[in-house]
C-alpha cells in the first residue's frame, strides 16, 4: 500500500487499492485517510496544462459545524502529490472549480462572519491568495464566463439573493438583487444548506445561450431557475415547487435548446431536449414527463458536452439509490439515449461533478464509502477509446 504525506499538518492519504484500478487507457483512484473523524466530500476537478488534476474537497471532521477547503493535487494517474488548505475559519467552499488561464478558482464562506471569499490555486495545486468580495456574503453557486465569474450570494439583512459578476481579482463588476421573500421560513432553508445536518440544494449559475445570466436557487418563497440581465427584475423564472420540486442542473445548448434534470418530491426527471423560456413564468413540473426511478431522491447531478469519435454526446452524471454513480449518453443532434454506464459495485458510490480535457477524456468525481461509512474522495478517467467502446 502506497502511503502519501499530507501538506500543511493534514492527515497521512494513501491510495486505496482494493477499489482503485488502474490501465493505459484510464484510471479509477480512491484516495483514504487513516483519520476515521475526518472525511473529504468532492466539489469540483480541473486538469493541469501538465496533465495533473486540481480536486476541490470539503474537508469533514467531527466537532466542526463548516467543512474545511482542501485542496488536493493528483498527478496524471490519479495519485495524489500534494495537498492545500485554507485556515479553519475560512471554511466552507461551494462549487464549481473554475479556471482562468493556468489558474484554478474557488469561493468559500468565512465561518465567523459569513463572508464572501474567493482563493486562487496555481498549477501546483497551491492556494496562493484569498481575499475578500467585498459586501457578498453566503455564497451559494459560481461559474465563469469570458474569464468572469458568475456568483450568487445570499444576503441576509434584506432578504435577497443576489446575483454578481465578480473578476479574478475579486472585484465585483456588476450585480443585481432578488428577494427570496419576506420572513424566515426561505431564509431558514438557505441557511440549512450550510450546516452539516441541514438538507443541501442545487444552487448553481450559468449564462445561456440567448446571452443571459441565470441562477438556481430561492426566488420570491420558492427554489426557481431564475434569468436574468442584471436588470431590476428577472426576465424570466421557472418555479419549482417550495423546495420539494424544482431544477437540479441546466444546460443552454444552443439558442432554441437547453437540457435539464429536475426533481419532484421523491421523483426525478431529466430532459435531453428541452425548449425552456428564458422569459416570462413556467413551472419545473412542466418538464416532468415521467420518474427516472433508479435515481436517488434530490439526486445531485452535472451536464456536460463531449465529442466522441467525431459525434457530439450529451453526458449527465448523477447517482442511484443503490449508491452507484450513473452516466446518461445521449447522441446531441438526435437526442437519442446511446449508452448508461456506471461506477460502483459493493460499496457506495455518489456523484459530484464532470470534467472534460483537452484530450477529450471524461473525469468524473464523487465520494466513495470505505465499508460503507468513511466518505473519501474518488477520481474516474475515462479514456477515449473507453468512451468509443461505451457509445458503440
Amino acid at each position: 500500500m502506497r502511503r502519501l504525506l499530507f501538506l500543511f499538518g493534514l492527515p497521512l492519504l494513501w491510495s486505496c487499492q482494493e477499489e482503485s484500478t488502474v490501465s493505459d487507457e484510464g484510471f479509477l483512484r480512491v484516495l483514504d485517510d487513516r483519520n476515521i473523524d475526518v472525511s473529504y466530500r468532492p466539489v469540483g476537478i480541473t486538469e493541469t496544462s501538465e496533465g495533473n488534476f486540481v480536486l476541490l474537497t470539503q474537508q469533514h471532521q467531527t466537532g466542526q459545524t463548516f467543512p474545511l477547503a482542501t485542496v488536493l493535487l493528483l498527478d496524471e494517474r490519479g495519485d495524489f502529490i500534494s495537498a492545500a488548505s485554507l485556515d479553519t475559519e475560512s471554511g466552507e467552499p461551494i462549487g464549481d472549480l473554475m479556471q482562468i488561464g493556468v489558474n484554478n478558482y474557488f469561493f468559500a464562506m468565512r465561518s465567523t462572519d459569513y463572508q464572501c471569499l474567493l482563493s486562487t490555486v496555481d498549477e501546483q495545486g497551491t492556494i496562493t491568495s484569498t481575499v475578500e468580495v467585498t459586501g457578498l456574503t453566503f455564497p451559494l453557486g459560481a461559474s465563469v464566463i469570458n474569464d468572469q465569474f458568475i456568483l450568487q450570494t445570499y444576503d441576509a439583512v434584506n432578504f435577497n439573493t443576489v446575483l454578481s459578476l465578480v473578476n479574478e481579482n475579486g472585484a465585483v463588476v456588476n450585480s443585481a438583487s432578488y428577494t427570496i421573500g419576506a420572513g424566515n421560513d426561505a431564509q431558514q432553508r438557505i441557511l440549512d444548506h450550510f450546516f452539516e445536518d441541514g438538507e443541501e440544494l442545487p444552487f448553481f449559475t450559468g449564462a445561456s445561450a440567448l446571452g443571459n445570466y441565470y441562477f438556481n436557487g430561492i426566488y420570491n418563497f420558492t427554489f426557481s431557475l431564475v434569468f436574468s440581465d442584471l436588470g431590476a427584475d428577472p426576465t424570466g423564472v421557472v418555479q419549482g415547487q417550495g423546495d420539494f420540486g424544482g431544477i437540479s442542473s441546466f444546460l443552454s445548448i444552443n439558442t432554441s435548446s437547453s437540457a435539464l434534470a429536475g426533481f419532484q418530491y421523491a421523483d426525478n426527471f431529466y430532459q435531453s431536449n428541452a425548449n425552456v423560456s428564458e422569459t416570462g413564468i413556467s413551472s419545473s413540473i412542466d418538464f416532468f414527463d415521467s420518474d427516472v426511478a433508479e435515481l436517488s431522491i434530490k439526486a445531485s447531478s452535472e451536464l456536460a458536452i463531449i465529442s466522441i469519435g467525431g459525434t457530439n454526446y450529451l453526458i449527465l452524471g448523477s447517482e442511484t439509490e443503490s449508491r452507484q454513480v450513473v452516466l446518461y449518453f445521449f447522441e446531441l443532434t438526435s437526442n437519442e439515449l446511446r449508452a448508461v454506464e456506471y461506477i460502483g459495485y459493493v460499496n457506495p458510490f455518489t456523484f459530484a461533478d464532470l470534467y472534460i480535457t483537452s484530450e477529450n477524456e471524461l473525469i468524473v468525481t464523487g465520494s466513495f464509502y470505505a465499508n460503507g461509512r468513511f466518505e473519501r474522495p474518488f477520481v474516474k478517467k475515462f479514456s477515449v477509446e473507453e468512451l468509443n467502446r461505451i457509445v458503440n
